[in-house]
């Protein structure tokens, strides 16, 4: 009886987790940009005005900067940050005067914990409309 009992909760949890996981969507990063109405433009080495205004998280390995009113990049991380959705303040690390893809974005988490990621690309977002 014991061993049923144990036979039908493996089975239940089993298709629960599976129930869960078809529910799942995964929206793509240029599906998140042109939800902001943003598409990628080109890739850039540096951003020389490297004050970040704002910023938003796409997802672990992706955010979108703010630098100026009209200028935004999308910032590719080399590696998952897991501290990205949680973040409250963001930073970087810099040598130059600029922000490039050998420098780091600093994350402080509602924790008060701290992630450093390196960056791995930067690259402009233009507004939908100005797409060539």
């Amino acid at each position: 009886m014991q061993r049923l009992i144990r036979i039908t909760l493996l089975a239940s949890v089993a298709i629960g987790l599976a129930a869960c996981a078809g529910n799942v969507k995964i929206t793509s990063v240029d599906e998140i940009l042109t939800s902001k109405g943003l598409v990628r433009g080109e890739i850039v080495n540096r951003i020389s005005n490297h004050q970040i205004h704002g910023w938003q998280t796409v997802n672990d390995e992706n955010l979108i900067i703010t630098t100026g009113v009209n200028d935004a990049y999308l910032i590719s991380l080399q590696s998952p940050c897991y501290s990205l959705r949680s973040a409250y303040t963001i930073g970087y690390t810099s040598h130059m005067s600029s922000l490039d893809k050998f420098d780091r974005i600093v994350i402080r988490d509602i924790g008060n914990q701290q992630e450093s990621c390196q960056i791995k690309q930067i690259q402009a977002l233009l507004p939908a409309e100005k797409q060539d």
